[in-house]
């Protein structure tokens, strides 16, 4: 769907009672690595607010828009908050997650040993983001929500709590 993005203020939809998934065509020609995101995303609509979709679906984008103006601001908050949570633990699976983390975790010491401990942990955790991104075929920024939200970090060697305040991540 061209200028999508104009019209309901977002990059993708779901439509025909949960069975296709609109995206702006003028967007993911640019921007390919969101588009995996946004599927996921849009799935997690299906799955997780079937309920509240209405049963004949959408047609167009402004019965779309239409019933976007229709939600309370506190409820798409809400459902948009749920859907990229749930597209993200979809697309970078915890175990999968997890085991790669392991893996590059093994070079941490050589960041402390050339950077010093100060500089170590933000520029470990850039390569983290970056490599997990690339890995699972989404932008780092997503990798890193992942990596925050389920306190993934704790897993590095010799985490302390100045590692986790530097990476965002909560002390244990």
């Amino acid at each position: 769907v061209r200028r999508l993005c104009r019209v309901i203020k977002a990059k993708g939809y779901v439509c025909n009672g949960g069975r296709t998934i609109c995206v702006d065509k003028d967007i993911f020609r640019f921007q390919p690595e969101d588009l995996l995101f946004l599927l996921g995303h849009e799935a997690a609509h299906v799955v997780r607010h079937a309920s509240i979709l209405p049963e004949a679906g959408f047609t167009t984008v402004e019965q779309c828009a239409a019933f976007q103006e229709d939600i309370s601001i506190q409820n798409r908050s809400f459902m948009e908050a749920e859907a990229r949570e749930w597209a993200g633990r979809v697309l970078l699976p915890r175990r999968q997650l997890e085991a790669l983390f392991d893996t590059l975790a093994k070079d941490y010491r050589d960041y402390v040993d050339i950077l010093g401990s100060d500089h170590a942990a933000w520029a470990f955790a850039q390569m983290v983001y970056v490599e997990i991104g690339n890995h699972f075929g989404v932008r780092p920024t997503i990798a890193e929500v992942r990596l925050r939200n389920d306190n993934v970090w704790q897993r590095l060697p010799r985490c302390t709590t100045e590692i986790l305040a530097i990476l965002g991540g909560p002390a244990s």
